[in-house]
């Protein structure tokens, strides 16, 4: 199997980090890589990553991960990707692989129905989608009209929320709607973020990182995160150890009461109300009264191993 790999990556030090590295070495071993970032790169950055690429640039474009594989696109040519089996798409969102991608691969390549897959739903801005942070198309899916339009169709906008909402929500509506085989690897059905363990348990080769930035980090029940990974996984928790540091120190609390997404969490933490057709849920001070999707209204189903 032929596989191509677009990895979006950004670092507001110009840098690219330990754990990233290490991503981009096991994947290399299942695909051919091109990466770009979207800021500048110092030269000695790109040395790291030469052993494992086969090509790299870092500009900024302003148009977040979706923008990167964007560039990406029009710097190899539609005309070269065509000559891959699959096309992957990815960021340095993550940590991991937690056990071996070449073995998750095989896994979700057994189902042969699929034209797209990612490792988990979400259900955001009342509907279900893909999460965008490592998708795989088959030949089909990523050379089909719908997919190309799509990508032609990406600009700078004015949030991530947008993005969002546009682009990767957006690939998801548009691919079901043209008729194509969406799935997904990984039966999970609780926040991959606060249940970030059991995700792992039940197949997730990859964990977002977010978990363990000041946002979340006292959210994500991440006490004994060190012992968790040295118990279950090989993964070096130093990749993590290192990027958790940033955010501790004794003036974090500080930090913490002038951030926002903090408190846009710690309130969704008291209230939260969803009534809608594909989801019913209350939510007071983190305890679940009720919390309950129509799976029968997600369109998006389950890899069949």
């Amino acid at each position: 199997m032929k596989r191509i790999c677009l990895f979006a990556g950004f670092n507001i030090n110009g840098i690219i980090e330990d754990y990233v590295l290490y991503y981009l070495q096991e994947l290399s071993k299942i695909s051919d890589i091109y990466y770009l970032a979207d800021n500048k790169i110092m030269p000695k950055e790109f040395e790291k990553i030469t052993p494992y690429v086969k090509g790299a640039y870092g500009y900024k474009h302003g148009k977040y991960d979706f923008g990167s594989w964007q560039e990406l696109i029009n710097k190899i040519s539609w005309e070269k990707i065509a000559e891959y089996d699959e096309l992957i798409l990815t960021n340095d969102s993550v940590f991991g692989p937690l056990y071996d991608l070449q073995e998750f691969i095989e896994s979700i390549e057994k189902d042969k129905e699929w034209d797209l897959c990612g490792i988990n739903t979400a259900y955001d801005f009342h509907t279900w989608h893909l999460s965008s942070y490592f998708l795989v198309f088959r030949k089909n899916g990523f050379l089909s009209e719908t997919f190309k339009e799509h990508i032609n169709s990406i600009e700078k906008e004015n949030s991530v929320k947008k993005v969002i909402e546009k682009y990767e929500i957006g690939l998801s509506k548009k691919m079901v709607e043209a008729g194509f085989n969406v799935k997904n690897a990984v039966k999970f059905r609780k926040n991959i973020y606060i249940s970030w363990r059991s995700f792992f348990t039940a197949g997730s080769p990859l964990i977002k990182r977010k978990i363990f930035n000041d946002e979340l980090f006292l959210i994500c029940r991440t006490l004994n995160w060190e012992s968790f990974f040295k118990k279950h996984t090989k993964y070096n928790t130093s990749f993590l150890y290192t990027y958790v540091n940033q955010f501790k120190s004794r003036f974090r609390i500080f930090r913490l009461i002038n951030n926002k997404i903090f408190w846009q969490y710690a309130g969704k933490g008291i209230i939260k109300i969803i009534w809608t057709k594909e989801r019913k849920l209350i939510r007071l001070f983190g305890i679940y009264l009720l919390n309950i999707y129509n799976y029968d209204s997600n369109k998006i189903k389950l890899v069949e191993y």
